[in-house]
């Protein structure tokens, strides 16, 4: 990477570093169909773009929240949007891949985003959004991904479900486990209809992942196993696996691991 790496944290202010618009609607479907979008102060006729989709559990979080990582963009000339799709009290998970759908159209269609330089940015379900809508419904979307940044992301929903009833993970939202809300009654049903793992094909953009082998929340067994698929079809991507760091964005917001992300974003955006 040619510009040394610098950090932003939650003391910085962002208005130094460039222009911020705020609760952009893309769609009319529910108040959560808007968007926030930065542009840095340098001049463009088209920036590269970051789109950062949140996580949460489908349940919880927003764009505003966790973006401290994906804003250092601005330093180097990166355009920078984050999402907000339905969560579970509004509808299933298909109504929340629909929305980040519209999102990223939305964003491509943009005269000033360079629709050849865009990267998605995931952590953990939003990670999961990213990587479905790009494996299974890349027909959906008028650009190519120019890469994915997956951060611990669940790869198989269904696994992941048995895993935490098995060692008393439940998590209960609304008075039932929250993969109901998400998945509906039928959960092997849903969460099939979403699984991409078996589903790659060799043909995605450059995947980055990152996960601790300390997250006691998303077993790291999910990269691993997300990193030989890529491997035995042949996709470019990076795998870094860390130590002692909990599950959680903010937590690898540090110089050490910006830099591993931001060298693999700009080798894709100057490719």
């Amino acid at each position: 990477m040619q510009k040394k790496f610098e950090q932003i944290n939650k003391e910085s202010n962002i208005s130094d570093l460039g222009v911020s618009q705020y609760d952009i609607p893309y769609s009319n479907k529910s108040e959560k169909n808007k968007l926030d979008l930065y542009f840095p102060a340098e001049k463009k006729k088209k920036y590269p773009l970051l789109v950062f989709i949140h996580s949460g559990g489908f349940f919880k979080s927003d764009k505003s929240r966790h973006i401290a990582n994906v804003l250092n963009g601005l330093l180097f000339g990166y355009a920078v949007s984050s999402i907000n799709y339905r969560l579970n009290d509004e509808t299933r998970y298909q109504g929340s891949r629909e929305d980040v759908i519209e999102a990223l159209n939305y964003l491509g269609s943009m005269e000033n985003i360079d629709e050849n330089k865009i990267i998605l940015w995931g952590e953990s379900y939003g990670s999961y959004l990213a990587l479905d809508i790009v494996v299974n419904h890349s027909d959906t979307l008028n650009f190519s991904p120019a890469g994915i940044i997956d951060m611990y992301c669940v790869t198989d929903l269904l696994d992941f479900h048995y895993y935490k009833v098995k060692n008393g993970q439940e998590l209960m939202v609304r008075g039932r486990e929250n993969d109901y809300n998400t998945f509906g009654d039928d959960l092997e049903k849903g969460i099939k209809e979403s699984a991409f793992l078996d589903s790659i094909d060799g043909n995605e953009p450059p995947i980055f992942i990152i996960h601790s082998k300390d997250d006691g929340i998303i077993p790291i067994k999910y990269s691993y196993a997300l990193e030989a698929t890529l491997k035995e079809k042949g996709n470019k991507y990076e795998a870094h696996y860390v130590e002692g760091l909990e599950h959680g964005i903010d937590n690898y917001n540090t110089a050490q691991y910006n830099s591993l992300i931001f060298n693999f974003i700009f080798k894709q955006i100057n490719d």
